[in-house]
């Protein structure tokens, strides 16, 4: 290809002739736009981008390509009249659109850096995590963002449809999973630019963060940029039109309130209240569903997550109508009865503070004939509570009930009275009938040693007897006499029997 010219092959450098003209040695990616004519504006841009759009990541190379983005940065923002004509008509050709698409996809969409963390990270928590060549990024972060605002116009043409798509989208949403805050700003604030400008993506957009959500819920559990896309989210739901759309509810039923469970809600659970809670800013009427989600993901072991959520369920109950407050008040005061009756003070205060709430105050007065009876055992037992903020609380909340309706106050005592009394006659009962049945174990068990000791079974009286006579016969003394003698072999048989034969032919001679 020949020795590269002001960072060119000289065979691009020959097409970038052969497009716009015979420039000569007056023009070069160096030059300045106030040196260069307007006619030739485009050629500049060419040559800048071309240098741009080159894979070369030494430190002398992105110095360079540095300095041209930030000239073409400047040019793309010029606000002038004349200015803007120039910029337009330089950017309304294919082949300027293709190069700027080309250095982003170069200098931007790359593999992200090894992982700091093994977990997400917490700005509260953990410390900042920064990238060595932020600076060269940033200068590509911030020329994309204003090419975006310069081309906006474009898409009432539909000439940016075939640049920016969805294959452009993913791969800026896969840059915010970047340890690196200042990098998730600029995604997030490009991501809310094409949304707003591209109408044709935006319901592919909602899909793509859905998938993302999913994967943060079910799959990985981990995304850094799952609060920023959150943020995104939560500006999406503000602009939703009256009445919401039933793909909208679904986004809300089957993404944003199964989030509640994960493990580290701790650190998005400020973005993902702030989304729920403006879909029932929106529509009230959504508040049911998402009382009952709220309830349904409710942790079962887990005292920061509990206190996360009565957070939340006061924001949506601020904003929940009398009707809607009905549908759902058995399994809400059921869980706010276990909150509220909890040996941990901070659950227990927190379900308690929901009476510093004048709107929630009033609305469960007004109910007070259902929510009463179903509070009183847990206000009793926090009242007796071993911290003492969360017993002068319940003693409040008491008082308030007792001003309200004391005779509903009197009558839900006497219940709890005679359920108390019940459980305790009941508890009595059960503790005699266990010691019955101990003393009628232990009565059987003395019955079966009796009966081993003064009858057996026939077969094993013989078994005894014949064990006996064997002890007998092994242990007597003629057993052991006959135990010493050796035993005869079948040899000095045959001798002793020759040896009386002999003795009686003896006999018989003599």
């Amino acid at each position: 290809a020949g020795p590269r010219v002001w960072g060119m092959s000289r065979k691009n450098l020959q097409a970038n002739t052969a497009k716009h003209g015979n420039l000569g040695s007056k023009i070069s990616p160096e030059t300045s736009f106030r040196k260069v004519e307007r006619k030739d504006f485009k050629a500049l841009v060419t040559l800048k981008l071309g240098f741009c759009e080159l894979r070369n990541y030494s430190e002398e190379a992105k110095d360079k390509k540095k300095q041209y983005l930030l000239e073409l940065t400047e040019f793309f923002s010029s606000a002038g009249e004349a200015d803007t004509a120039v910029r337009d008509a330089v950017l309304i050709h294919d082949s300027v659109l293709q190069s700027v698409m080309n250095v982003i996809e170069v200098n931007l969409f790359r593999a992200l850096p090894p992982r700091t963390f093994d977990k997400m990270i917490d700005p509260e928590e953990d410390d900042e995590v920064f990238y060595e060549d932020w600076e060269f990024l940033q200068v590509v972060y911030e020329f994309l963002l204003r090419f975006l605002v310069a081309t906006a116009w474009l898409e009432k043409k539909q000439i940016l449809k075939k640049y920016i798509n969805m294959r452009f989208v993913c791969r800026i949403l896969e840059l915010f999973d970047s340890e690196d805050q200042r990098e998730r700003d600029y995604c997030r604030m490009i991501l809310i630019r094409i949304y707003a400008k591209l109408m044709r993506l935006r319901g592919p957009i909602r899909k793509r963060v859905a998938h993302i959500f999913h994967d943060f819920t079910y799959g990985t559990g981990r995304n850094n940029g799952i609060t920023a896309l959150l943020e995104v989210l939560g500006g999406i739901i503000t602009g939703f039109a009256l009445p919401i759309k039933e793909e909208h509810k679904v986004y809300l039923k089957q993404v944003l309130l199964p989030m509640h469970k994960h493990a580290e809600l701790g650190t998005i659970h400020p973005q993902l209240m702030y989304c729920v809670t403006q879909y029932v800013e929106k529509d009230h009427r959504l508040a049911i569903p998402v009382i009952h989600g709220l309830l349904k993901f409710w942790p079962l072991v887990g005292s920061a997550k509990e206190v996360l959520l009565l957070q939340e369920l006061e924001e949506v109950l601020e904003l929940t109508q009398a009707d809607e407050f009905e549908a759902c008040i058995k399994p809400l005061c059921s869980r706010l009865s276990s909150c509220i009756g909890s040996a941990h003070f901070q659950i227990s205060q927190r379900a308690l503070f929901l009476w510093h709430n004048e709107y929630i105050a009033s609305m469960i007065a007004n109910f007070r004939q259902e929510v009463f009876p179903l509070l009183f055992p847990a206000l009793q037992i926090a009242e007796n509570h071993w911290n003492t903020q969360v017993s002068d609380l319940a003693a409040n909340v008491l008082k308030v009930f007792i001003e309200l309706e004391s005779e509903l106050v009197e009558q839900c005592a006497e219940v709890a009275m005679a359920k108390t009394q019940e459980m305790k006659e009941r508890m009595h009962k059960r503790d005699i009938a266990w010691k019955t049945l101990y003393e009628q174990k232990e009565k059987d068990e003395g019955d079966k040693k009796i009966q081993t000791k003064r009858s057996h079974k026939p077969d094993e009286r013989k078994s005894m007897v014949r064990e006996s006579k064997k002890f007998v016969a092994n242990n007597s003394p003629e057993s052991k006499v006959t135990e010493n003698v050796p035993k005869s072999t079948p040899a000095t048989s045959v001798k002793i029997a020759q040896s009386k034969e002999k003795q009686q032919k003896e006999k018989s001679n003599c």
